[in-house]
């Protein structure tokens, strides 16, 4: 996955930035806010350290509402696997001032 983040986004970028391996909310507390509420948190201090947010996704719900939060996809690929295959989405946000 390494080298598919460096293509995606350059090499070193995703390690030199705020990769966030994991995010979620539990489905009890689904729309409240909670998941912008946190992401609002991440991208404060992503700002003030003068760096970009970058994750990975799978599904098309969660690639839909990170768009919505401003996320642009930097890649796409699709995984396969003896059980099937998964795309994958990669994404990136750089907060502003």
């Amino acid at each position: 996955m390494d080298q598919l983040a460096n293509r995606s986004f350059g090499p070193g970028f995703k390690d030199a930035n705020w990769a966030l391996l994991l995010f979620a909310v539990d489905p009890v507390h689904h729309h409240k806010g909670i998941g912008n509420a946190l992401m609002k948190v991440t991208e404060e201090k992503a700002k003030h350290n003068n760096l970009s947010i970058v994750l990975e996704t799978t599904t098309e719900l969660n690639l839909l509402i990170y768009k919505r939060m401003g996320f642009e996809i930097k890649g796409e690929f699709t995984v396969v696997s003896p059980v099937g295959q998964s795309p994958v989405y990669q994404l990136i946000k750089t907060p502003r001032a």
